[in-house]
């Protein structure tokens, strides 16, 4: 009876998932032709970076993970200088959301986390957005997410990443298997709460609270 009771616990919460969240379990193999196109194209990233609020930055480097800890990156800025995930998230707290353009879920989160971030900023509080699109190239994943950050006037910055990149930084959470998933961090970079699946502003309001306090 109680087996029969964990079988139907473990469907209901497949079920729920299924429609607060997307399956993100494909990763897509660049051609060397691709791979040729991106410095083109992340140097316009750099110009719109430059001269927009909208930024969308490329992760070069996945330091080693930590358990239980947020995972450090490099990248490259808009004056062309290498920075770090843990330079900019220095005794603060940080909202680590991974989503993508494709995923209607996290689409319908980004409103409340754009509020978010605005009632937050004066409380050490630092969101982050990590894409996992699915362009067959660098440059792709770039403009749509680029384009879609402007459009909806994201006001957090973003990370786009080589699929070999992504890999290494979705395996030093243990895997990813469904988006969005958020992490929210401390000020010592444990992570405090991991949610699977898309979530209102009242949901995110209470974690963040609990977090802070």
């Amino acid at each position: 009876m109680k087996k029969n009771s964990f079988k139907f616990v473990s469907l209901l919460l497949v079920l729920l998932l299924s429609q607060t969240a997307c399956s993100e379990n494909k990763q897509q193999n660049q051609s060397p032709q691709k791979i040729e196109m991106h410095s083109a194209n992340s140097e316009l990233l750099v110009e719109n970076n430059k001269t927009s609020s909208t930024k969308v930055y490329e992760i070069t480097k996945v330091e080693k993970a930590t358990d239980g800890k947020i995972t450090d990156f490099s990248f490259t800025d808009e004056n062309g200088k290498e920075s770090t995930l843990s330079s900019i998230i220095k005794n603060k707290y940080v909202f680590l959301n991974f989503w993508a353009t494709w995923c209607p879920p996290c689409r319908a989160e980004i409103p409340a986390i754009i509020e978010l971030q605005n009632e937050f900023k004066s409380k050490d509080l630092v969101v982050i957005g990590i894409a996992l699109e699915r362009e067959r190239s660098l440059a792709g994943a770039q403009k749509k997410v680029y384009d879609y950050a402007s459009n909806n006037k994201i006001n957090y910055l973003n990370f786009v990443a080589k699929d070999e990149i992504i890999k290494a930084l979705v395996d030093s959470y243990n895997g990813i298997p469904y988006i969005p998933t958020t992490f929210l961090i401390d000020k010592k970079g444990f992570i405090f709460e991991k949610i699977q699946g898309g979530r209102d502003k009242e949901a995110f309001l209470k974690s963040i609270e609990n977090l802070i306090k």
